[in-house]
């Protein structure tokens, strides 16, 4: 009677994972960490094995389902989103042979950025080195570097001071790219600086402006989150912007150009 009832459990256990192995669901787009560059819109695709129904896509907790046009019903079309850092989640039901009601109902999310052009009008800010004038430079939207400031996009940020007035410490944001902040991307040393979805409460994204007597009004930026001591913004080999341990030299030391005016400021 054991070995009847434990092939009984077993037959079943495989049906219903085969059942299952044809049962599936998923958010293909947008992905979290997303960046979505307007104007375009965003993509949304669900993928759904074999069938859904009853489809609802939330923007942000808001139902935009009747928003979405669909090129490919039920399962992709393009949504109008603002810039921004969204939440995305897409529902619906998918039948399941094996479970109660003959069907299943599946949810997928995603948090995801749109990127909007800087607005016309507003300042950024550049920083230029005290060994040789360069410029931190956005090489791709993951890496940063430094280079000969030319007046573009990629060599002018945002600096976003975190806290009350007087606070030193603030996000540095891409103007070239909205949606990314400066980013201690490891704990270690000689560590390249990334790019990654702003986020202010993540305290490796925060960066402290310190200014050092007698260089000119040139400050060191220290990371955050990590040790002070070994996190600063320093210019590399191969003009790559990385960490290193803080020791005030020349190719660590930055002052801060308002471009609209040409002054130099403070960073936050």
């Amino acid at each position: 009677m054991y070995f009847r009832n434990a092939r009984v459990l077993i037959l079943t256990m495989a049906v219903a994972y085969g059942f299952s192995a044809c049962s599936s669901y998923s958010l293909k787009s947008p992905k979290d960490g997303d960046v979505v560059r307007l104007p375009a819109k965003t993509v949304v695709t669900i993928d759904a094995s074999p069938s859904m129904s009853a489809v609802a896509v939330k923007l942000d907790g808001s139902n935009v389902t009747n928003q979405i046009t669909w090129t490919a019903p039920p399962g992709q079309g393009e949504l109008a989103v603002p810039a921004g850092n969204h939440s995305l989640t897409a529902e619906a039901d998918v039948p399941c042979w094996y479970c109660s009601g003959q069907k299943f109902h599946q949810s997928a999310t995603a948090n995801f950025c749109v990127a909007g052009p800087w607005p016309s009008g507003t300042s950024t800010r550049t920083a230029l080195a005290r060994g040789d004038g360069k410029s931190w430079d956005k090489t791709s939207d993951a890496a940063v570097g430094f280079a000969t400031d030319a007046g573009a996009p990629r060599t002018q940020w945002n600096l976003v001071r975190v806290g009350g007035i007087g606070q030193s410490i603030g996000i540095i944001q891409s103007t070239e790219n909205t949606c990314l902040c400066m980013q201690s991307m490891a704990d270690q040393s000689e560590t390249p600086i990334g790019l990654a979805i702003c986020d202010a409460s993540k305290q490796i994204q925060r960066w402290e402006s310190v200014v050092i007597p007698n260089k000119g009004g040139h400050s060191r930026f220290q990371n955050v989150g990590r040790s002070t001591s070994s996190a600063c913004l320093t210019e590399g080999a191969n003009g790559v912007l990385l960490q290193r341990g803080c020791q005030d030299m020349d190719n660590q030391l930055w002052r801060i150009r308002d471009n609209a005016t040409g002054a130099f400021v403070s960073a936050f």
